[in-house]
């Protein structure tokens, strides 16, 4: 019959699965037939990247996140769990035609994006607002910094992650805080899971803000 703690983690098993197959996850790459898509879009419009949270549990929230706000603001929009540098011939292209690159990364995501930023330095390649949902990465000591190739760092964040991390975003956690502005905002009426679909609005104005100044 097997031992209780063998049935718990089958049971633990066989509830990763039901998960999964109920809810889904965002996928960890993106098929050669949409890459050539989305090479041809970023020659004409601005590209937002999202880095999912951790699976199975994140599910497609930084996904629908990115999603909607691409679906609203007339941008091309790629998203993956992990594998951060599949997106880097999106951006590569986005630069080489004038369009601006945004970065979302949600929870363990974040550290993804922060990772990803860093790569396009090495390349040169400018982020125009980079933005960060509840990034775990900052309990490590000391943290990771934000390159400053990345113009605007945002960094939202909800009571849940104020419970388990408690490090409060600064300037503090930018490379170079004279090159990279920085802005946070609190979320005190939502928690982790709903904190993609929570900051859609924010998101969408900070991107309308730094079109209309590169339009100036």
């Amino acid at each position: 019959m097997g031992s209780p703690r063998m049935k718990r983690r089958l049971g633990a098993a066989a509830a990763v699965v039901w998960f999964l197959s109920a809810h889904g996850c965002t996928a960890s790459h993106i098929k050669d037939r949409d890459m050539a898509v989305l090479k041809e879009k970023v020659k004409t419009t601005s590209l937002l990247v999202g880095l999912e949270g951790l699976q199975p549990f994140s599910g497609h929230r930084a996904e629908r996140l990115v999603q909607q706000v691409a679906k609203d603001t007339n941008l091309t929009y790629s998203a993956t769990s992990g594998n951060y540098q599949v997106h880097l011939p999106l951006i590569r292209e986005a630069k080489r035609h004038g369009q601006h690159v945004y970065l979302v990364g949600y929870s363990i995501g974040a550290q993804q994006a922060r990772w990803l930023a860093e790569l396009c330095r090495q390349e040169g390649l400018e982020i125009d607002i980079a933005f960060f949902l509840d990034p775990g990465y900052l309990v490590k000591r000391p943290p990771d910094k934000v390159p400053d190739n990345v113009k605007k760092a945002v960094f939202h964040t909800s009571p849940t992650y104020r419970f388990w991390v408690g490090v409060e975003p600064t300037r503090q956690h930018l490379s170079n805080p004279d090159k990279t502005l920085f802005a946070k905002e609190y979320f005190p009426r939502t928690d982790h899971g709903r904190l993609p679909k929570a900051v859609v609005a924010e998101i969408e104005r900070e991107i309308a803000r730094d079109s209309a100044h590169a339009n100036d």
